[in-house]
């Protein structure tokens, strides 16, 4: 271990606390060029051989952005053939439009590169600030408390059969740009970050900083709330008897509930899962088809489907 730096030390206890040292495959990092993602790289290279690392590194194509998105993938190239690390470089030649499909593209890469390599551990540049954007933009969407997600160091993503690892989960944007300036590690800036006609944008670099200009420490004190009030939330999985051997839910016991209940217990059924990739618009819209009268219940969407079959409701990935 080289590692020297305190952001150096986070890293490496991460693993060393799940006691991986007995893994002897390979680490995915997942690096866009960015600043966090560069960081991240480079602090994975002071606590690991660069033998041990495979970089990823997923362009999003030509449609949008062409320009900033060939510039991060010269600079990710150049930098891993300067420290020699292997890296897989993907090329979107679909039209992608949507942050819903820039996250299918990269997780479809991620487990290109898992399967070529023998491996199935992935390290992402997520940070205490992204987990706490992503909560509230859920909430701001209507989402309940039951949907939030708690930080988690490591989770599985079972079907795609890939363990994340998110080291910065508890490290705040600002502590990783003072590692990256002391490093004086490279990197590219996305111009669409600055953009605040994207949501994300505008709670990041507006609301959340006009919050904190009017009350000085509220951004972290709601972080805290956030952490406290979702440590106390104990999703209410056995009111559901769905059966987890069969990955089924009763669709006779379903009917009964009422309309938020149906949606409660799909979500929690899709998490079970390990399916991440279907949105609250498309769960309404099975419980709007299953309130249908019908001798066959069989709604296909574009990357799953979910159908009744002897008694049992299930949702399923098309593979």
């Amino acid at each position: 271990m080289k590692a020297k730096h305190n952001l150096e030390h986070i890293v490496y206890n991460s693993w060393t606390k799940k006691n991986s040292q007995s893994f002897d495959g390979k680490i995915l990092v997942s690096v866009s060029g960015g600043r966090d993602s560069m960081a991240l790289l480079a602090a994975l290279r002071a606590c690991f051989t660069n033998e041990k690392l495979v970089v990823v590194h997923c362009h999003h194509g030509d449609n949008d952005n062409r320009a900033h998105r060939d510039e991060a993938e010269n600079l990710v190239a150049d930098y891993c053939g300067e420290h020699s690390l292997e890296c897989d470089i993907y090329k979107s030649e679909a039209n992608l439009t949507s942050e819903s499909d820039y996250r299918e593209f990269r997780l479809t890469c991620l487990q290109n590169s898992a399967e070529l390599h023998g491996t199935n551990i992935v390290c992402l540049a997520h940070h205490l600030d992204d987990w706490l954007e992503t909560q509230l933009i859920k909430l701001i969407r209507g989402s309940s408390f039951a949907s939030l997600h708690k930080r988690f160091q490591w989770s599985n993503l079972k079907n795609r059969n890939l363990i994340l690892w998110r080291p910065f989960s508890n490290q705040k944007r600002q502590s990783i740009d003072v590692y990256r300036q002391d490093r004086e590690i490279p990197f590219v800036d996305d111009p669409s970050n600055k953009d605040s006609k994207y949501f994300r944008n505008w709670l990041r670099n507006d609301w959340l900083p006009m919050l904190e200009k009017t009350r000085p420490g509220a951004v972290k004190r709601l972080a805290h709330s956030l952490i406290s009030s979702l440590e106390e939330v104990r999703p209410q999985d056995s009111a559901f008897p769905w059966d987890f051997k069969a990955n089924s839910i009763d669709f006779i016991y379903f009917l009964s509930l009422s309309e938020s209940e149906k949606l409660r217990c799909l979500a929690f059924y899709v998490r079970s899962r390990g399916i991440s990739s279907i949105k609250a618009s498309q769960l309404k819209e099975i419980i709007r088809q299953l309130d249908k009268d019908s001798d066959r219940y069989h709604i296909k969407f574009k990357t799953f489907e979910c159908l009744v079959n002897a008694g049992q409701l299930v949702i399923q990935i098309d593979t």
